[in-house]
C-alpha cells in the first residue's frame, strides 16, 4: 500500500489602529499603530508497505513479513513588522513601513526532515509457538550527522501451553494457559530541530549600535534517548473461556 499527504498552510494579518479611535492621553506611540504578520508552511508524507504472506505446503507452519518506509519533510517561515506614526488620513496608507517609525521586526525560518524503516516477522508453528521480530531504524533532522540514526529492536515469543497433547485432559478446567516473554528498544527524541547548532538573537543597543548574543548553544554530541523494556505475560483461561485472567511483569 502507498499513502501520500501534503498539508499547506498560509496566514496573513493585517492591523490598523488610526490616531481618530486613540482615547486617553494621545503620546506618539498611538497615532496610527499598524501591525502585519504573515506565515506559511509546506510539509509532505509519504508511506510505503508491503506485506508478504508465504504459503507453506506443511500447514504447521505459517508465516507474515512486512516491510515499511516513511519520509516526512516539510518547512515554514513567518515574518512580523509593526510601527507607528503612518502619514495616513482616514486609514489609506495602513503598512507599518510607509514611513512610519517601525517597532518591531522579526522573521522565522523552519526546516524539518524524518524518515524510518521497520521490518516485521510473525511465525507460529502448530499455532502454539508464536515468535515476532521488529527492527526499526529512525533518522531525524533534529541530531547531528553522526547520531541522526536510531536502531530499535523488539522480540516477543509466546507458548501456548494448553493446547499441548498432553494438557488436553485439563481443557476443561484450564481453557488457556500461554506465557509471553518479551524484549524491546525505543527511542525518544527531543521536540526541537536542530539542536546540534548554535543560535543568536539581538541583544538590545550598545552605545547607538544593535547586538546580538547567543541564544542557544550547540549540543553536537545529543544522542537518541535508548529505553529498554523486559517483559513476562501470562495468560489464563479457565472454563471455556467464561473467566481469564491476565498477569504481566515488566
Amino acid at each position: 500500500s502507498s499513502d501520500l499527504l501534503m498539508n499547506i498552510a498560509n496566514q496573513y494579518n493585517e492591523s490598523f489602529f488610526p490616531q481618530e479611535l486613540a482615547s486617553g492621553v494621545i503620546t506618539g506611540s498611538n497615532i496610527n499603530v499598524a501591525a502585519n504578520s504573515s506565515a506559511k508552511s509546506v510539509s509532505f508524507n509519504t508511506k510505503q508497505t508491503l506485506t508478504l504472506t508465504p504459503a507453506f505446503t506443511n500447514k504447521d507452519h505459517s508465516m507474515m513479513m512486512m516491510g515499511r518506509f516513511e519520509l516526512t519533510s516539510g518547512n515554514s517561515n513567518a515574518q512580523s513588522t509593526s510601527g507607528y506614526g503612518l502619514p495616513s488620513t482616514g486609514g489609506v496608507i495602513t503598512s507599518p513601513a510607509a514611513g512610519g517609525i517601525i517597532t518591531g521586526l522579526s522573521s522565522d525560518y523552519g526546516q524539518w526532515r524524518s524518515m524510518y524503516y521497520t521490518f516485521s516477522t510473525h511465525y507460529a508453528y502448530k499455532e502454539r509457538y508464536i515468535a515476532d521480530f521488529t527492527i526499526r531504524a529512525d533518522g531525524t533532522t533534529k541530531f547531528g550527522p553522526s547520531h541522526r540514526w536510531g536502531y530499535f529492536p523488539s522480540v516477543s515469543l509466546k507458548w501456548i501451553i494448553s493446547d499441548e497433547p498432553w494438557m488436553q485432559k485439563l481443557k476443561p478446567t484450564l481453557s488457556m494457559l500461554a506465557i509471553r516473554p518479551s524484549w524491546g528498544r525505543v527511542g525518544n527524541q527531543p521536540s526541537d530541530n536542530y539542536l546540534y547548532t548554535s543560535t543568536y538573537a539581538a541583544a538590545g543597543v550598545y552605545i547607538d549600535r544593535s547586538s546580538m548574543a547567543p541564544q542557544r548553544l550547540r549540543l553536537s554530541d545529543l544522542k537518541w534517548q535508548l529505553v529498554t523494556s523486559y517483559n513476562v505475560g501470562v495468560d489464563l483461561g479457565f472454563f471455556d473461556g467464561r473467566l481469564n485472567l491476565t498477569l504481566e511483569g515488566y
